[in-house]
C-alpha cells in the first residue's frame, strides 16, 4: 500500500515499507548471536546473568523460530504487518486500538521484532505492542 506524501498515517506516518532480504538475513544472524550468547549465559555463575538468561531464553529461541524462515516468507510476514498497519490507521481508530487490533491478530509480532526495529515505523510498531503488553500485565 503506498501512502500519499500528504497523508500522515499513525505510526507509519508517510514511510514506506523499506525492508529487504537483506535486512532479514543480517537479523537472522544477530538473534542467532543472542541465542548462542543466551545458552552460554546459562552456564555463568553469576546468578544474575544466568537468571536473566532463564528469562531471556524463550524470547532468543521464539526470534531465530521466526526469523529462520526464508527471506521471502518473513518479508511477506512483515510486509502484512505493514499493510494492516496501514489499513487500520487509515480507517481513522486511535492508535491505541490500532496496536490492540494488530496485537490480536499478529500475536507472533513481537518476534519480528529486531526486523521491525531497522525501520522507523517498525520501530514505534514494536515498542507499542511492548507498552501495550507491560500495560495489560499492571
Amino acid at each position: 500500500m503506498e501512502i500519499p506524501p500528504d497523508k500522515q498515517l499513525p505510526i507509519i506516518g508517510t514511510e514506506e515499507f523499506g525492508l529487504t532480504r537483506a535486512h532479514v538475513t543480517k537479523i537472522l544472524e544477530e538473534v542467532k548471536e543472542d541465542l548462542a550468547a543466551t545458552q552460554k549465559s546459562l552456564q555463568d555463575s553469576d546468578e544474575r546473568m544466568n537468571d536473566f538468561a532463564k528469562r531471556h531464553l524463550p524470547t532468543a529461541e521464539a526470534q531465530v523460530r521466526a526469523l529462520s524462515a526464508s527471506p521471502d516468507k518473513v518479508l511477506a510476514q512483515v510486509k502484512r504487518f505493514y499493510e494492516r498497519t496501514s489499513e487500520l490507521g487509515s480507517s481513522g481508530i486511535s492508535e491505541d486500538a490500532m496496536i490492540d487490533q494488530l496485537e490480536d491478530e499478529f500475536n507472533d509480532i513481537g518476534n519480528f521484532y529486531p526486523l521491525l526495529r531497522m525501520t522507523p515505523w517498525g520501530y514505534r510498531l514494536g515498542q507499542g505492542i511492548f507498552a501495550a503488553r507491560i500495560q495489560k500485565r499492571i
